[in-house]
């Protein structure tokens, strides 16, 4: 792992305070709140973190894909931002199903990816939670297919929280998921209150 990247995975994926860092480091993480807290640079970068904390390879190889596991499954990476206009949930939007393109439907169910879902804070651009989803584990007829078959597919944890099985939380910040509390719907909050506080 980079030595940056390690340095904002500490803290990112942690409950540490900034003012536990040295200046220097204050500095770099200063710079990473600033792109992690901004609309639409933050969940590309936290999609690099959660490759780094999980060592997803990303080596070049991967078609459509945001990495791979070391058993060489594929792994998709969607991240949501707390904002005032939506509670998180999960979502994810896709690129639309065209004739030209494979359907989303069709590809998930042929190479079986892991699903990996993450919320981000606002304030801080600390990670809220991570959950991961092997669809190899999801009913055939599980409402997240049939969501993804659609011309513009957009899912949300409601089409598969009634798979338990399928789904694993592997990461959350209590604190912020308390402070957080009545920005997640209630599905979401209810996983997460489940789980015990997880080793950081």
């Amino acid at each position: 792992m980079k030595p940056h990247y390690k340095l904002v995975c500490d803290y990112v994926f942690s409950d540490k305070k900034i003012n536990q860092y040295s200046d220097s480091e204050q500095m770099t993480l200063n710079l990473a709140i600033d792109v992690l807290t901004t609309h639409g640079m933050g969940g590309k970068f936290m999609e690099r973190l959660i490759q780094a904390k999980y060592r997803l390879a990303d080596d070049g190889e991967i078609h459509g894909w945001d990495g791979k596991t070391k058993q060489n499954r594929p792994v998709e990476i969607k991240t949501e931002t707390v904002n005032d206009s939506k509670k998180l949930f999960c979502e994810a939007s896709y690129a639309k199903n065209t004739e030209n393109t494979p359907s989303k439907k069709n590809l998930y169910l042929r190479e079986t990816p892991i699903l990996i879902n993450s919320g981000i804070c606002n304030d801080t651009g600390k990670c809220i939670y991570v959950m991961f989803t092997d669809t190899l584990k999801l009913n055939p007829n599980s409402k997240l297919f049939d969501m993804l078959d659609r011309k513009s597919p957009r899912i949300n944890f409601g089409h598969w929280c009634g798979e338990p099985n399928a789904f694993d939380v592997k990461y959350k910040n209590p604190e912020l998921v308390d402070k957080h509390y009545y920005s997640m719907r209630e599905e979401l909050r209810k996983e997460l209150n489940n789980v015990a506080r997880l080793p950081i």
